[in-house]
């Protein structure tokens, strides 16, 4: 089975290690629980503040300035199309030219979106903000993924080879009974003859027992395993038999390893875990082919 594949002993120091940086990530929680009380409270109060008067929301010309230039060491080009004032002190509501809407104070130190999530500057654009203990996990889990995944064999999987030359491949962890995951099966065609290789493992969003997990039996018990998933996928194939032999329970405890939450759970073959569904050419694009 696949733990055997990876080295059962190494593979449970790797579960450890990520357990223990689980620990250590509730010692930040009070932190970010500060940040999103802040955003929710920067952006309730903008969005409350939208009837009061011009007047009292106008922005001092230097505070506008002072904004500008410490965002413009982060964000070349950084500009500022219209700013006013929130309820709370020293948070001001700023929509960048060709760029989003962001809550943000003088000093361009704390950032949020409209959505209440911390951001930060970082390579000329603003991405999400993330705890470094949380980025450390994130490291770790890549690191494992790359490992685990590229020992699995191929008979314990389902795969779909690309079609001519091989220039890339991904992991999957897929449920039928999921549209994302059945809006990406219909990009496998193009991916394969893109060079990319899909290969299929199960998450059964139900748990190990149920209907789901049955119809993801059935796929890894027939003949054709790459058939018999398109069918299921596509609201056939209820007819085939569930056999007693299948890695369904393996998959889920790399699920459980590698903290995915939903599906799809997508993989490069570097490790790099893809949230949520990718059209074929971002993925491609994200594989670098």
């Amino acid at each position: 089975m696949i733990i055997d594949h990876v080295n059962g002993a190494a593979f449970q120091e790797k579960q450890l290690k990520v357990s223990d940086t689980v620990s250590l990530m509730k010692s930040s929680i009070k932190k970010v629980g500060q940040y999103a009380l802040l955003a929710a409270m920067g952006f309730g109060l903008a969005m409350g503040a939208q009837g009061q008067s011009a007047e009292l929301m106008a922005v001092d010309e230097k505070v506008k300035a002072k904004i500008t230039e410490n965002m413009g060491k982060s964000v070349p080009g950084f500009a500022i199309q219209h700013i006013s004032r929130t309820p709370a002190e020293g948070l001001y509501s700023v929509q960048v030219e060709q760029g989003p809407k962001v809550f943000i104070n003088a000093d361009g130190t704390f950032i949020i979106n409209e959505q209440g999530q911390a951001i930060v500057p970082e390579n000329g654009s603003f991405v999400a903000w993330m705890d470094p203990v949380e980025r450390r996990l994130e490291e770790e889990i890549q690191r494992m993924a790359k490992t685990t995944l590229n020992k699995i064999p191929e008979d314990e999987m389902i795969v779909y080879p690309a079609k001519g030359e091989k220039k890339g491949q991904i992991f999957v962890f897929t449920d039928v009974d999921c549209g994302f995951c059945v809006k990406l099966h219909r990009q496998v065609p193009q991916m394969n003859e893109m060079g990319i290789e899909v290969r299929y493992l199960a998450f059964p969003r139900s748990g190990p027992v149920g209907a789901s997990a049955d119809k993801l039996a059935r796929a890894f018990c027939a003949e054709d395993r790459g058939k018999a998933l398109t069918e299921l996928k596509n609201g056939g194939g209820l007819e085939r038999e569930v056999c007693a032999e299948h890695p369904i329970q393996e998959h889920l405890k790399l699920v459980r390893a590698f903290g995915l939450r939903g599906t799809p759970g997508i993989f490069l073959q570097d490790g790099t875990k893809i949230s949520g569904y990718r059209s074929a050419e971002e993925l491609a694009t994200l594989l670098k082919i």
